[in-house]
């Protein structure tokens, strides 16, 4: 006698089960499943902005030729407001994900792109690891 499948979450985006989760093309076996956590993802600051910016900025200061000093601090500002614009934007834009890590060491991240309630999924996903004990 087979051990019967236990379906926690089925719909037409993802189906999750105590066996495995499908989303659209891609299947991840449950007893590969170490642990889930609802998280964003993680966005570092571009630092070759800032660093490019600081290099212009000690030109801007230490350069005996006025042009290259006047070149030195249009650069460092402009690179320096890209810098903080680009991380302030990804900050804000950052998207939000079930991350799922498995015994292998590799992760999972099912996003608003694969499924609509990623709550919905992250709770279906610890109904799995609770049924295997």
């Amino acid at each position: 006698m087979g051990l019967q499948e236990h379906i926690f979450l089925q719909n037409e985006e993802i189906s999750i089960s105590s066996t495995r989760i499908v989303i659209g093309n891609k299947t991840i076996v449950a007893s590969a499943i170490c642990t889930i956590e609802l998280d964003k993802e993680e966005v570092k600051p571009p630092f070759m902005f800032m660093w490019f910016g600081l290099f212009c900025l000690l030109v801007a200061v230490l350069s005996p030729y006025s042009e290259l000093r006047g070149v030195g601090w249009f650069l460092a500002i402009l690179l320096l407001l890209l810098f903080f614009g680009i991380w302030i934007n990804a900050k804000r834009t950052r998207r939000e994900a079930v991350v799922i890590e498995l015994s292998s060491g590799e992760r999972e991240y099912i996003d608003y792109k694969e499924v609509e309630d990623l709550q919905e999924v992250f709770n279906a996903l610890n109904q799995v690891v609770i049924f295997r004990g």
